[in-house]
């Protein structure tokens, strides 16, 4: 019997050892197609590393101002130490704190406001920041907005509407709320409690600006909004204790009511109100430099990935 006749079943169909030897073959084959090719790997490569070689040339420097920070703590009420369990039960009955689970920190709702609308609101109306972030777009001699010139009949434009992106649009709040949100970043330092309050800008004097703006006046406004809830929790409990009889009661009101006094004093004496400020803004003398790894490998090794995959499909097909 022949080597052919005995891979070959009774029922004429190929034993799994053979299918085995054919699977190892059509590897073996395809890596053979795919060194006969090597040529187009080799410059696909080489013109990946040339745009990464490009982008490395035409780098942009860029300065980072920091500040390092820590958080205040809780700004909700907490009771005090010792006979806290009359005045923490009251407090909760009365809905000026929640029963249990996790609540926010100071350091939580600085990181909400920063790319808030009612903080790009405070930056427009105080220090005209729409018009300093996006200067291009703003006729300064006419004192308007320059309309952007959208060409309908572009293939850039029809592929837009395709997928249903909006249009070009003048600079708004939500354009500010969106821009201070990503250029304003909030980082934890590895192996502390700290954390970095941090703007990256080609422009070193903007960047420290923006970071002092940003942080002073997230800061003031968070301050405002809860000495607004701390009014309206006082006039509440003492409302409350014109309407009860009971004493019990009463003490109760009115240690809820000394606790939220010392703590409206505290936010107004100290300075900043949700952060505990370690390092005051300061800006890197030198710009940042590329990270060459990044700039050439990734362009060349998507370069390289992107050929070999249609080289595999382009073989696959030839082998049908």
């Amino acid at each position: 019997m022949s080597q052919e006749a005995s891979e070959i079943g009774g029922s004429g169909t190929m034993l799994p050892q053979t299918a085995q030897h054919a699977g190892l073959f059509d590897l073996r084959l395809l890596f053979r197609e795919l060194w006969r090719w090597k040529w187009a790997v080799v410059l696909v490569a080489l013109i990946g590393a040339a745009k990464g070689i490009n982008d490395a040339r035409h780098f942009s420097p860029i300065y980072e101002a920091q500040m390092t920070m820590a958080p205040s703590g809780d700004t909700e009420f907490a009771p005090p130490a010792s006979g806290g369990g009359g005045l923490f039960g009251a407090a909760r009955s009365f809905g000026l704190i929640s029963g249990g689970g996790a609540t926010a920190t100071s350091l939580d709702y600085f990181k909400q406001i920063i790319g808030s609308h009612s903080l790009a609101d405070v930056l427009q109306e105080k220090h005209g920041l729409l018009q300093k972030v996006f200067k291009g777009s703003w006729d300064a001699a006419g004192g308007k907005w320059i309309e952007p010139q959208i060409d309908e009949s572009s293939i850039r434009q029809r592929l837009r509407r395709y997928f249903h992106f909006n249009p070009p649009r003048v600079p708004d709040r939500r354009s500010l709320a969106n821009f201070v949100g990503s250029a304003v970043r909030v980082e934890a330092i590895n192996g502390s409690p700290f954390y970095k309050i941090s703007v990256r800008h080609s422009d070193p004097k903007f960047a420290l600006y923006l970071l002092e703006t940003v942080y002073r006046e997230a800061d003031e406004l968070l301050a405002a909004n809860d000495q607004r809830k701390q009014t309206h929790q006082r006039e509440y409990i003492r409302t409350q204790l014109e309407r009860a009889r009971l004493k019990e009661v009463r003490d109760a009101l009115l240690g809820v009511l000394m606790q939220l006094e010392q703590k409206a004093m505290l936010a107004n004496a100290e300075r900043p109100y949700s952060i505990k400020l370690l390092e005051a803004p300061w800006v890197t003398p030198q710009p940042k430099e590329p990270n060459l790894t990044r700039t050439i490998g990734v362009p060349t090794a998507v370069a390289v990935i992107l050929i070999l995959a249609a080289l595999v499909l382009f073989i696959s097909f030839r082998f049908e």
